[in-house]
């Protein structure tokens, strides 16, 4: 009698162990996938995250490839207003030069005219230098005639080459403003950029 009393102890206390033993397990194994569930999660997050690095590299070695473009625009546009001013110069020059010489025919024609004037003023002179020969005097007349007109007419070539020179000056003037606005433009973008990268 007592020794069945002691096994059926024995045997409630056993199956209590086993039971216990199978809570445990179903414990661990709930934790367990609790842990596998976080880790998937986390890898999830990982994985997302690498994309979203991954993505603001990129922008950013786009970005810094645009800005090295803009700078690179600027530095272009720099040389093409350094060119055009160059140019400005020299026209400048070019236009003094004419000017000068237009000064200098000006000059001469009105030497001419004063010689003409004096000489048909003064006989005994205009007897000596044309000689009393009146169709010398008339062949000289019509020389100082032809000088003065071809003297005319290298004054208005002249001009008409500064007012050229001038349309050009203006039209290298205008493009050079044209490149400083496109210049400032292209500095104010890359500043955003910047600031955006900074961001």
């Amino acid at each position: 009698m007592r020794f069945g009393f002691f096994l059926w102890i024995l045997l409630l206390f056993s199956d209590a162990t086993v039971a216990q033993q199978s809570m445990d397990e179903a414990e661990i194994n709930n934790k367990l996938e609790n842990i596998r569930q976080r880790l998937t999660s986390l890898k999830n997050e990982l994985n997302q995250a690498e994309g979203e690095e991954a993505k603001l590299i990129q922008e950013l070695e786009s970005q810094d490839q645009k800005i090295n473009l803009q700078g690179q625009k600027v530095r272009d546009i720099k040389s093409k207003i350094n060119t055009a001013e160059q140019q400005v110069a020299v026209l400048g020059k070019q236009i003094k030069i004419k000017s000068d010489s237009i000064s200098d025919q000006k000059s001469q024609m009105a030497e001419l005219l004063r010689l003409h004037v004096f000489i048909n003023h003064d006989r005994i002179l205009k007897m000596i230098l044309l000689n009393p020969s009146t169709q010398n005097a008339e062949t000289t007349q019509h020389q100082i005639k032809y000088l003065q007109f071809k003297l005319y007419d290298l004054i208005k070539s002249i001009a008409e080459q500064i007012k050229q020179l001038e349309q050009y000056q203006t039209q290298i003037a205008q493009q050079k403003q044209t490149l400083e606005l496109e210049e400032q433009t292209l500095n104010d973008e890359q500043v955003v950029m910047l600031e955006q990268k900074r961001q």
